[in-house]
């Protein structure tokens, strides 16, 4: 995660915090301007989704995104992140640089993230999902 000043990036200050009760995590969460989300690279991890992808995206924050697999599909699908590859450090800086310099791609990310935020509602999924159980069970029965 990277804090930064009023002027954005005019200081990075990285900085991570013990465990913070639950209900004061939305309010670290707003403190930030990117989130770093970044994972070994391993065969493992492209199979994972870590939820703080879709934190960020619910609160508008863009994402340096640093994990390969189906979480970098998400990043580059719907917008909301740059991608670089797990434990390239030049490519993290480079995509933190770029984050820093272009006024307009945050501003897009953040739109982004609220938008894309929706299509990974549990609620709405869950609805989603009971609705084809729903329609199955129902061919079924009449069959």
């Amino acid at each position: 995660m990277v804090r930064t000043s009023p002027q954005f990036f005019t200081a990075v200050a990285g900085w991570a915090v013990g465990a913070v009760p639950k209900a004061e995590v939305a309010r670290y969460w707003s403190l930030l301007d990117v989130s770093i989300i970044h994972l070994q690279r391993t065969e493992l991890f492209t199979t994972v989704i870590p939820s703080k992808l879709f934190e960020c995206m619910g609160m508008g924050i863009p994402v340096l995104h640093g994990v390969a697999g189906e979480s970098a599909d998400i990043v580059r699908r719907e917008g909301v992140g740059v991608v670089f590859e797990p434990e390239n450090v030049q490519e993290l800086v480079a995509g933190l640089l770029e984050l820093k310099r272009d006024v307009a791609l945050r501003a897009s990310l953040r739109q982004a993230g609220l938008k894309a935020a929706g299509h990974y509602d549990r609620r709405a999924l869950a609805q989603r999902m009971l609705g084809v159980v729903k329609d199955v069970a129902g061919a079924a029965g009449g069959a």
